[in-house]
């Protein structure tokens, strides 16, 4: 049997990659890559911040431990452990973690600048 942590490439999926910094105070690692979808899991420090910025892809962005504050279009969401949003394509969006987090995006289609960091 095969252990279920470890990567596996090939027919165009990744499970589980490998932890890369992308910000300072955040890691990512791809859960899953497929040509119509990319789930990221991330992990942030306390105080960092995802500076404002806007992607031509849905995203959906669930709180899986810690709390995260979302600027979305000027109105800020604050999500805990178990909540989740609908960032449409174009919203501009930010991020706040007051304290130690972890999330999880999903992207569809799959964030080719993501994709292209996490899924090579």
């Amino acid at each position: 049997m095969k252990c279920p942590h470890q990567t596996r490439r090939g027919r165009g999926w990744i499970l589980l990659g490998g932890w890369v910094e992308l910000l300072p105070g955040a890691r990512a690692r791809a859960l899953l890559c497929r040509p119509e979808l990319l789930i990221v899991e991330w992990e942030f420090q306390p105080g960092t911040v995802v500076p404002e910025h806007s992607h031509d892809e849905l995203q959906v962005t669930i709180c899986s431990k810690g709390t995260v504050e979302l600027m979305v279009e000027g109105k800020t969401h604050t999500l805990a452990a178990g909540e989740s949003i609908v960032i449409k394509p174009g919203e501009r969006h930010a991020a706040r973690f007051p304290a130690e987090a972890r999330v999880v995006d999903v992207f569809v289609p799959p964030r080719r600048q993501l994709q292209e960091s996490l899924c090579s």
